[in-house]
């Protein structure tokens, strides 16, 4: 790679790692990012550019381990390795991340939904686990909370403070039978 490094113009040696890149070539991609700096230090931008290269094509190296059985991570690490090297990133992968956060957000209203339907389930016996249903929906996905919401957040706060009220008042009376 060395002496064809040298004789290859910078425009090829960015296709050379595109290509190693999108096949998940992560080292040959990093051979040309070294070649880049090696033979064209004087279009490239120093040790500056290489590093944001090489991190992100590490990033991009992770997400690809990750793919298979964490994909939210992988997600992750493929946005932090656009955002370090857009220009080198494989269009393949930029559809894969549409499809990963389409499938994420899915996810996050499926559960959403799921944690309000227990908890206007638990509003019957039990407010206080149910009121905690509807915050945990609201702090996974606040984009999905609606009025209606609200409402039975209302709701089940009144019933819990009623609850604490009728059970401060059991103990007094209960005390007051003792004595």
């Amino acid at each position: 790679l060395e002496k064809e490094a040298g004789d290859d113009s910078l425009a090829l040696l960015v296709e050379k790692a595109k290509m190693y890149l999108g096949a998940g070539k992560i080292q040959d991609a990093l051979a040309c990012y070294e070649a880049m700096h090696l033979y064209h230090r004087d279009v490239v931008d120093e040790e500056a550019e290489l590093s944001r290269r090489v991190a992100a094509a590490l990033l991009y190296k992770q997400g690809l381990e990750l793919l298979e059985y964490a994909p939210e991570q992988a997600l992750n690490k493929f946005e932090a390795s656009y955002a370090l090297d857009p220009e080198f990133f494989p269009k393949e992968i930029m559809r894969q991340m549409t499809t990963l956060r389409e499938a994420k957000e899915k996810q996050r209203k499926v559960r959403f939904i799921g944690l309000c339907r227990e908890g206007q389930h638990l509003s019957k016996t039990d407010p206080a686990r149910a009121l905690g249903k509807f915050n945990l929906a609201y702090r996974l996905a606040p984009q999905f909370w609606t009025e209606n919401h609200t409402k039975w957040v209302q709701y089940l706060q009144k019933l819990v403070a009623l609850q604490k009220e009728r059970a401060q008042h059991d103990s007094v009376r209960h005390l007051e039978q003792q004595s």
